[in-house]
């Protein structure tokens, strides 16, 4: 594993994106279109329900892929909510 570059926690923010509701298909890959085109360097956190191996459901966290973490200038949190509305609640969390 090569490291490219090396950023103080200081500063990054962590964007924590909660899924309220299932996500149809199309909207999946309109987020992730919507975080391709912010491209920064804050990482994403997807937090989303699904059945456990007992079918019960449960909350998880994935941390994305570092392309599709975001530039918190360029108004992703206010975009996400205005596209997905009641789908998801954004929360940016300043890690330093």
């Amino acid at each position: 594993m090569l490291v490219n570059e090396v950023k103080p926690i200081q500063d990054v923010n962590l964007v924590t994106i909660k899924l309220l509701q299932t996500l149809e298909m199309e909207e999946n890959v309109l987020l992730k279109e919507l975080l391709a085109k912010h491209k920064g360097e804050n990482p994403v956190v997807i937090d989303f329900e699904a059945p456990d191996e007992f079918a019960n459901q449960k909350r998880y966290q994935m941390l994305t892929s570092s392309h599709l973490w975001v530039n918190l200038e360029d108004n992703v949190e206010r975009e996400l909510n205005l596209t997905f509305k009641d789908k998801l609640d954004v929360e940016v969390t300043h890690l330093g």
